[in-house]
């Protein structure tokens, strides 16, 4: 990325900085870092990611002063970033004080808190997450200068303007003490997710604890991590949560004296069902940016995007000849990654009334997959469903492409209807289809008279909504078989935030009360197959209201099925 300015150039080179994004106003704030050049810094920085490259401008300098290895979390149910902690280069300590930053569009206020209770105590290195659900930014771990790492746990609880800290006691086993481990907050489990950071050496442990209960549980993720971090550990890296694949991405490390300290490999950790997270390899395309740690990253929900600043190879409070130091903004796209992929669909340009048609689909091994694979078709009219078939590859090798036939697609709808094909990949082994990337094309095909379609739905279906976008309501429709366990469906904001339940209960005691209902175009814009009824098929009507019936603001949604093992997610604008 290379991003424009409006005032006083680009953000200087620097290590242990820390941001954090605004996504009320599509905004990262910096501020702070360390640059062999300039030691500690308290400048203050915007960048604003409503534009895809961003646009820089500098705000006025921080009075909390020089600042590096603090943390930086944004409140959003008070609209300000708040930092905490680290080192104060200015006056050479380590502090535990609390600053916010409101006001962030307009030049920004900084106000300095003064939580109630017993403060933590002066730390840094440490890292912290928000609890959206709860509104509490919980910090875990860091160092306590002489006194070494920690793993205590804190929380300041944010629903007073100054807040109050409370020291935590999480039950279970608790993570070895370290410092410099990013910590990702996973709000549809409602969990904080560690991974590495540097104890009494660089580590490679996973945890996760549980916000409800309040109990430590280490992960032991499926799958291999990176070669040079399964056998040194690492430290320095960042995380961000994509919610939309319900993946941690991880990217850098400083692993220590080892001959591979630092590197530039990103990988991501797959968390869509609780006990069963796997590491992923990511196939990704394009130069990456240079080796670093001490880099910090965003999650940019509108671009979908891991935006990646600064950060460091080599020591930069004792730089050698060697240390590089970085002012560089890079973006990871979350949209392209995939092991196997679609690369084109061959279909007729126009059919006809009754006429039987074959679809093919050609399909690309990207990455190292050695087995069977699912090759899904879907054919959809104005998102009403009516083809729907799955088959298996044969093996084939990677950087390899085989042919996938669809058939006996039988064609009747009124004249002037466009079918939307699409055609797209999902691993064997994988219960969850929407965590394995697929590329998917949309080829529209004109036809003339419909037929019904009542076959008894066998699996677990979630559709596009219609209309999407959408300004009053909007209808999502699902198919389950005809009897099904535990089902939810709800309503989620860019930061997993559930902001209405739908559904939630066995389908067998679910009725049309609240909006549950078999299929059917009353009251909805729906375009009919038939009668449009499937056995086993359901609806329910999103009005744009969250749980208190209040008017949510216009933007990005997600629409969330879950039925046992099965999990997809769907995005929704809301344009008001």
């Amino acid at each position: 990325m290379k991003p424009d300015t409006m005032s006083d150039g680009l953000p200087q080179k620097r290590a242990d900085l820390r941001v954090a994004f605004d996504p009320l106003n599509r905004i990262m704030v910096l501020y702070g870092g360390f640059s062999p050049d300039g030691g500690g810094m308290k400048d203050v920085w915007t960048l604003d990611l409503s534009i895809k490259d961003g646009v820089w401008t500098r705000l006025d300098d921080s009075p909390a002063g020089c600042r590096d290895s603090h943390t930086l979390i944004y409140d959003s149910l008070n609209q300000r970033v708040i930092s905490f902690g680290g080192y104060h280069d200015e006056i050479h300590e380590v502090v535990n004080n609390c600053w916010s930053l409101d006001s962030i569009p307009y030049g920004g206020r900084w106000i300095e808190l003064h939580p109630e209770s017993i403060l933590p105590d002066s730390i840094f290195g440490h890292t912290a997450i928000y609890n959206q659900k709860e509104y509490q930014m919980i910090t875990f771990g860091g160092r306590l200068w002489s006194l070494g790492v920690t793993n205590d746990c804190w929380m300041l609880d944010l629903t007073t303007w100054d807040g109050v800290w409370e020291k935590l006691n999480p039950l279970g086993q608790k993570p070895e003490p370290r410092h410099n481990s990013p910590t990702v907050y996973e709000p549809v489990e409602h969990r904080m997710i560690i991974f590495g950071g540097e104890g009494s050496t660089s580590l490679k442990d996973c945890w996760a604890l549980d916000l409800d209960t309040l109990k430590w549980t280490e992960l032991h993720p499926e799958g291999t991590l990176p070669e040079t971090i399964n056998l040194y550990g690492v430290s320095g890296h960042t995380g961000i949560y994509d919610p939309v694949n319900q993946w941690i991405v991880y990217f850098g490390r400083y692993g220590g004296s080892n001959p591979d300290a630092y590197l530039n490999t990103c990988w991501a950790l797959d968390i869509s069902i609780p006990g069963k997270e796997k590491w992923l390899a990511l196939n990704i395309e394009g130069e990456p940016p240079g080796k670093r740690a001490r880099h910090r990253a965003v999650y940019d929900p509108y671009y979908r995007r891991m935006v990646i600043f600064g950060g460091a190879k080599g020591p930069v409070k004792k730089p050698d000849k060697e240390t590089v130091v970085y002012n560089d903004l890079w973006e990871l796209s979350l949209d392209v990654f995939r092991d196997v992929g679609v690369v084109s669909i061959s279909c007729p340009e126009s059919v006809w009334v009754d006429s039987t048609y074959t679809l093919k689909a050609t399909v690309k091994n990207y990455g190292e997959v050695s087995e069977a694979f699912y090759v899904r078709c879907v054919i959809d009219i104005l998102g009403v469903v009516v083809y729907d078939k799955t088959k298996f590859t044969n093996e084939i090798l990677p950087d390899s492409i085989s042919k996938v036939g669809f058939y006996y697609w039988k064609v009747g709808s009124t004249p002037g209807v466009t079918y939307n094909i699409k055609v797209f990949t999902t691993l064997f082994c994988d219960t969850v289809p929407s965590n394995d990337t697929a590329y998917a094309q949309v080829v529209s095909v004109s036809g003339v008279e419909e037929t019904e379609d009542r076959r008894q739905e066998t699996e677990v279906r979630l559709y596009e909504a219609y209309p999407n976008p959408f300004s009053k309501k909007t209808v999502i429709r699902y198919s389950l078989p005809v009897e099904s366990e535990h089902v939810s469906l709800g309503i989620y904001d860019l930061s997993g935030r559930l902001i209405r339940s739908l559904v939630d209960g066995p389908i067998n005691h679910l009725s049309a009360s609240g909006g549950n209902q078999p299929f059917s175009t009353e009251g909805a814009r729906l375009p009919s197959v038939g009668q449009g009824s499937a056995s086993g098929g359901n609806q329910v009507i999103w009005d744009g209201r969250d749980e208190l019936g209040k008017k949510v603001p216009s933007g990005i949604y997600f629409y969330k099925l879950t039925c046992g093992d099965f999990i997809a997610t769907k995005k929704l604008l809301l344009i008001r």
